[in-house]
């Protein structure tokens, strides 16, 4: 199974993105250079936009398996999941959910699972590997100060949680801003981590880092400064592999492009923005995500660098897609 599913995704994102992107660079551009228009040029990739709506955007590959660690724990993988939110579980659980009403889910937690404190953004790699960061809830008591720019990883025969890379920052971290480390991506083309930090920055000064982490040998490749970013996720637009992030600030999201490492290139671009839209009007990107599809989900949540209770957080969900005749993001949902 897992055999035909790279070649089968592979050859899809072909059809859908790279082909009708290929197509347009080598044939329609010049036409329009040349002020000339050719039917039979044009045909194709205006079927190809009829018939595949969606496909302007793209997801990257999901690479994601299971540890060998946790697939001895013998739950059922139909309905497993790890979490970083379990109320009563601080840190990361690995859940089997509730089969039916009445029953309680069954939950595992090695004993290492807890030493970062409360934890919040989580990706899981090709290896089974689980990467997690500190994200302090309602206030530091398991989460010290300073602490908030280690990354964590779950080694996938073990289960050992470690810290794999404690990030730099721009400031020292103040009492006035307790986060660190708020978004994480991961590309398993190139085993590169994108993490976003906050740390040191203030209500007055933007300080936080964007980074790009080569998970193999832990160098970091790139990184984008003095900017603050929540959400972060990586997917093809326009057949253009682009890392997105949505500002702690405002409720814009943009986007910078990748090289072939996955090191960042050129500079950041305006993709849309949640300001005005939702409850109250002042949503942040906390989550996103390319589906298959070419719709991109973006979770929006209210940020104001201050600590708030798990059951004081109002998310709202928007659906997006691309229109590249009008190069521009239209909310479907």
């Amino acid at each position: 199974m897992n055999i035909l599913k790279i070649p089968f995704r592979a050859a899809i994102h072909a059809i859908t993105v790279l082909v009708p992107a290929l197509w347009h660079r080598l044939f329609i551009i010049p036409n329009q250079k040349a002020k000339t228009h050719n039917p039979k040029l044009i045909t194709p990739l205006i079927f190809l936009s009829i018939t595949l709506p969606y496909t302007q955007a793209q997801s990257i590959r999901d690479c994601r398996v299971v540890s060998p660690y946790v697939q001895k724990l013998g739950f059922n993988p139909k309905s497993v999941a790890f979490s970083t939110s379990e109320r009563r579980n601080m840190g990361l659980a690995y859940v089997e959910f509730a089969q039916k009403e009445g029953d309680k889910p069954k939950i595992h937690q090695h004993p290492s699972w807890d030493d970062a404190g409360h934890l919040g953004p989580m990706v899981i790699t090709e290896k089974g590997e689980v990467w997690v960061a500190p994200v302090p809830v309602v206030n530091l008591l398991h989460n010290k100060s300073g602490d908030q720019t280690k990354l964590w990883k779950v080694n996938a025969l073990t289960g050992q949680m470690t810290v794999a890379i404690t990030l730099p920052q721009i400031a020292a971290s103040t009492t006035t801003n307790p986060f660190g480390i708020l978004g994480l991506a991961y590309d398993c083309d190139n085993q590169v981590l994108y993490a976003t930090s906050v740390a040191g920055s203030t209500m007055d000064q933007e300080l936080g880092t964007i980074f790009a982490i080569r998970t193999t040998d832990l160098k970091i490749l790139g990184q984008i400064d003095s900017v603050d970013a929540l959400a972060v996720g990586v997917g093809y637009i326009m057949g253009e592999k682009r890392v997105c992030f949505g500002s702690t600030r405002t409720g814009n999201v943009f986007s910078i492009k990748t090289d072939p490492s996955g090191n960042f290139e050129g500079k950041p671009r305006l993709e849309l923005s949640l300001e005005g839209q939702g409850p109250r009007g002042d949503d942040r990107a906390r989550k996103i995500r390319f589906a298959p599809d070419g719709a991109v989900t973006v979770h929006g949540v209210e940020f104001y660098y201050n600590l708030i209770a798990p059951t004081e957080k109002q998310e709202t969900v928007y659906q997006f897609k691309y229109m590249a005749d009008k190069r521009a993001w239209v909310r479907i949902q």
